[in-house]
């Protein structure tokens, strides 16, 4: 059984304020990942005690352990959920229908890049590297295909001698130290394109809590993470045999970057 069905199980045995903390528990899977026990006690309004008797009634040693049982459960809904994808028509299969294929996702490919150029919104752009400019630290949140993304984005930071670090989003003890690290004089930025990660709008909710802004690299406003900011970045990645396209991407941090040089090279801070 799963950390889930273990509390289920012994639901009956509780007493109605444990009952309150094994409810937060199942509804809010990912955030047990993150927190330390003084946050988690915090965040439900019981004693410390009253969450560690629980990880005994349960059969769990100690709370360290109870995280790591919700670590494995969440990677198994990571595994089951927000992992890369892609998918070939069945009707095409001999060398002219790929051609004409083929054909079709260049066209549409450039008519999204030429749509793109033509409606980004530039002020908005110009915002978001203004906010970036100001803050300390710039964390680059993602995972799976989008940390390619992230890595891009990294070396033009790199390059713009900005203080950056990348972090895997599906490397859970990594990004529960990095929660403990960011204040509100950082920045973080979160690239984010389907499947979205599991737990991302948890880790999001948490980093926003400690007053840091945030920053949404995504394809919609679906992606769970939209409801923590206004500061997004939104294009197109959708193609008709991978989930995602990285030229709009791309294209956009193009842009980003060139105007994060252009505002560098007028700061004196720099």
């Amino acid at each position: 059984m799963n950390i889930i069905e273990i509390i289920q199980s012994n639901y009956a045995t509780l007493t109605n304020k444990q009952k309150m903390v094994a409810d937060y528990l199942t509804n809010n899977p990912s955030d047990i990942c993150y927190v330390s026990l003084a946050t988690l006690s915090k965040n439900i309004g019981c004693s410390e005690v009253t969450i560690l008797k629980i990880c005994k009634i349960i059969g769990v040693d100690s709370f360290i352990e109870l995280k790591e049982e919700f670590r494995s459960y969440n990677q198994s809904l990571v595994n089951k959920y927000s992992v890369s994808s892609y998918s070939v028509p069945s009707e095409i299969t001999d060398t002219d229908s790929k051609i004409d294929f083929l054909k079709n996702i260049c066209n549409e490919e450039l008519d999204k890049i030429v749509g793109f150029y033509n409606s980004v919104d530039l002020e908005s752009v110009l915002s978001i590297a203004k906010l970036i400019c100001k803050n300390h630290i710039i964390y680059l949140f993602a995972h799976d295909a989008s940390k390619a993304l992230a890595s891009v984005l990294k070396g033009r930071f790199d390059v713009l001698n900005l203080n950056v670090v990348l972090v895997d989003l599906s490397d859970m003890k990594e990004v529960e130290y990095i929660m403990r690290q960011v204040t509100k004089d950082d920045v973080a930025i979160f690239l984010s394109f389907p499947n979205y990660y599991y737990s991302i709008k948890s880790i999001a909710e948490n980093i926003k809590h400690n007053g840091c802004e945030l920053v949404l690299f995504t394809d919609s406003l679906d992606c769970p993470v939209a409801d923590c900011t206004d500061n997004i970045l939104m294009c197109n990645t959708r193609t008709k045999i991978f989930y995602n396209s990285w030229l709009q991407p791309i294209a956009l941090i193009n842009i980003l970057t060139s105007i994060l040089a252009m505002l560098i090279k007028d700061s004196s801070e720099f």
